[in-house]
């Protein structure tokens, strides 16, 4: 790209960007933002590893750092997958991507990249575990409880693995790469649907009226309950 053009791009940016946030009483000047992007754009090494890992993937800039980040959104030390590559460093999960930030850069993950397979994040309460599953759909997942050869998986991207925090409308269980659903259109009772799968991939002989409801069911399997097993 010819050094007059990235030069324009970058000043008509800075601009943008100045009126966008003026509003928002950002302390930090864009300043910083103009001398990375004209530093990026005449560095060809950058381009070359951004291609790498494919279109789905951006350098990206935090203009402050994490402290401008939503308060709900997710932070902490981890890692992720990407490819057969594992990325050390903060990662900060956003409404539209996954970023972590090593010591040279800065890097953003659609949640829809194939080639995510898992991001680990440790918080002050609990490690969130994401893994994209084999033939379960192109999404990442929240790792439940895996036992026994079993994943318990939901799409509630919290910290803490508790069972008010379960996502029955999304809860799924998975083994061998055969995946099924708690809850679907079909479904008249989830507690029962849950002890039909449960049966199924285990092996047991669970009943129904054992339990409360579909709560019951998931707080003993979270608290490895021994009696839940024991028609195995």
């Amino acid at each position: 790209m010819p050094a007059f053009v990235c030069f324009f791009f970058v000043v008509l940016l800075d601009k943008v960007l100045k009126l966008c946030f003026m509003k928002r009483h950002l302390k930090k000047s864009s300043a910083g933002l103009f001398i990375f992007l004209a530093i990026f754009f005449s560095t060809s090494s950058y381009c070359q590893e951004a291609n790498a890992y494919g279109p789905t993937m951006s350098l990206l800039l935090f203009h402050g750092g994490y402290e401008q980040a939503n308060n709900n959104y997710l932070k902490g030390d981890g890692y992720i997958i990407i490819s057969d590559s594992v990325i050390n460093g903060n990662i900060l999960l956003t409404t539209g991507a996954v970023i972590i930030k090593t010591k040279q850069h800065t890097l953003s993950f659609s949640y829809e990249n194939s080639s995510l397979l898992k991001v680990s994040i440790n918080t002050l309460f609990d490690t969130l575990n994401l893994v994209r599953l084999k033939n379960v759909k192109n999404q990442l997942w929240r790792i439940i409880k895996d036992t026994l050869g079993l994943k318990i998986i939901d799409k509630n991207f919290t910290q803490r693995v508790e069972l008010n925090s379960i996502d029955y409308n999304s809860l799924a269980f998975c083994k061998n790469n055969v995946y099924k659903e708690a809850f679907d259109f079909w479904t008249t009772s989830t507690k029962k649907n849950i002890v039909r799968i449960l049966n199924d991939f285990l092996n047991i002989s669970l009943h129904p009226k054992k339990f409360n409801g579909k709560e019951d069911i998931l707080e003993r399997i979270l608290l490895n309950d021994k009696s839940f097993y024991s028609s195995m």
